[in-house]
This record gives structure tokens, sequence and C-alpha cells, in this order.
């Protein structure tokens, strides 16, 4: 039993021992990645460009729509009037326009896919993301950074010990347009004209 005892004890130190050494040479940090990405997700160029595309292609499709609305009002016009020579005109415009449409949103929608593919492939963010890490992991004299949404070991933590605001920022200025015009410098202040002097004869 005693033998048992010292052996426990012994254990205990030398635990106390490596976690006194791992908390000397491998300082923990976290990083909460899940929130950082609901941020900055949607601001990468890759899902910026797809956006784009498709606010661009529903535009069109407006367009398309509201042409036809306009053709078949012409087409019912003309057929109160009687006029079955315009009907008929009408008619084929609409169908020609529902053909051009046909045609267009196959070849927007294989260019969405190519796109969606694209943006799928890119890790452009995902390195920018690592960078900083890094680099604020460093600054706060971290050398291991934890994700704080997926290890579930850590059931407390010091609010220091959380890196994720201070990389949130660097993305920030590292994200921001690059066509956003600098500010403004400062004025500089005009010196005062030095007084003359004159001399007495």
């Amino acid at each position: 039993m005693k033998r048992w005892f010292v052996l426990a004890i012994f254990m205990v130190a030398i635990s106390s021992i490596a976690v006194a050494q791992t908390q000397q040479f491998a300082k923990t940090g976290l990083v909460n990645l899940t929130r950082i990405y609901n941020k900055f997700y949607k601001e990468s160029k890759g899902v910026r460009d797809f956006e784009a595309l498709k606010a661009s292609i529903q535009n069109d499709i407006n367009k398309f729509k509201q042409e036809l609305i306009q053709l078949m009002n012409q087409r019912n016009d003309a057929q109160a009037r009687g006029d079955e020579s315009t009907v008929q005109e009408l008619d084929s415009q609409i169908q020609r326009k529902k053909d051009a449409y046909q045609q267009f949103a196959a070849v927007k929608q294989q260019e969405l896919k190519q796109k969606s593919e694209e943006v799928r492939k890119d890790d452009s963010f995902q390195k920018l993301l690592i960078s900083e890490i890094d680099q604020e992991a460093v600054s706060k004299g971290f050398s291991l950074i934890l994700n704080l949404e997926n290890d579930s070991s850590v059931v407390w933590y010091s609010p220091d010990a959380d890196i994720t605001d201070g990389v949130i920022a660097r993305l920030q200025v590292d994200l921001a347009p690059a066509n956003q015009p600098a500010p403004a410098p400062a004025p500089q202040a005009t010196p005062a004209p030095q007084a003359s002097t004159t001399t007495k004869q």
C-alpha cells in the first residue's frame, strides 16, 4: 500500500513537471474559426466575384421578363382590336424571345456552375487566415493555437488567450477594398512670417 502511495505521489510530481514545462515552452492561445468564417467568407475575392456574377445574371433575367411582358401586353391589345396580322407577328417575337431566354439560361447556368467550382477550390482566404493567425499568435507570444469551437478539452480560458478579435482586425485591414481612397494627409501648419528687423542709422 505504501509503495503504491509513493508511486502515485511520484506520478503526480512527474505530471506537474510536464505541465509546468508545457506552460513554459508552449503558451497556448485560442481562436474561434467559425466566427471568423461567418464574418469574412463572403468578403473573399472568389465569393465576391461569384455573387457579382449572380447579380448580373439576375439583372439580365429581369430584363428578359420585362421585355416578354411588354410583348404579351402588345399582343393582347392587338387581339382586342382584332388585328390578327399584328398578333401573329407578336407571337413570333414572343417565341424568339423565349428561345433566346432558354439559351441564355443554359449558358449562364453552366457559367455559374463553373464559377461555383472555382470558389470551392479557392484556398486564398484560408492561406491568408493562417498567415493572420500566425502573426497574431507570434505578437501575443503564443506557440500553440487551438480552435475554440472544435476543441472539447477547453473547459475554461482567460479572455487574454483568445486571439479571435486580433485576427479579425488584421483581416479587416488586408481585405479592405484596394480602391478605397487613402485618408488625406493632415495639413501642415504654415510657419508664421518672421518679423523684419531694421537697423537704426
